[in-house]
C-alpha cells in the first residue's frame, strides 16, 4: 500500500502552500488526505480544489462527502469527491489568505 500523490490534480491558485495531497488505496477503499494554506475564497462558494482524479480511485457513488476544517473557522463547510474525479469545498464564510486547511475522507471504488 503506497500513497498516491495527487498534488498534480490540485488546481492552481487554490492553495498558497500545499503540504500534501495523498490518496491511500487499500483494495476497494480509498482515503484522501489533503492539507495546506488556502488562497482567499469568497463566502457561500463551492470551490473545486482537485480535478480529474484517475478513474481507478474515483468513488463508486455519484458523490461522497468528506471532512474539512479551516483553522480558526467554526462555520459550516463541506467537502466532497465525485465520480468525475473532482474534490470540491463549500464554505459558508469568506476564507482569508493563507488560512490553514485540513481535509480528508474515505470512499469505496469499483
Amino acid at each position: 500500500m503506497k500513497p498516491i500523490d495527487v498534488a498534480a490534480y490540485v488546481l492552481p491558485g487554490v492553495f498558497t502552500s500545499l503540504n500534501q495531497a495523498l490518496i491511500i488505496k487499500t483494495g476497494r477503499v480509498c482515503t484522501l488526505s489533503i492539507m495546506g494554506q488556502l488562497a482567499p475564497i469568497a463566502a457561500l462558494t463551492n470551490k473545486t480544489m482537485v480535478t480529474g482524479l484517475p478513474e481507478n480511485i474515483r468513488p463508486l457513488a455519484a458523490s461522497q462527502e468528506c471532512h474539512a476544517m479551516i483553522v480558526g473557522d467554526a462555520s459550516d463547510k463541506r467537502m466532497w469527491v465525485d465520480n468525475s474525479g473532482n474534490v470540491t469545498l463549500y464554505t459558508n464564510i469568506a476564507t482569508p489568505d493563507n488560512a490553514y486547511f485540513f481535509g480528508g475522507g474515505t470512499w469505496i471504488i469499483n
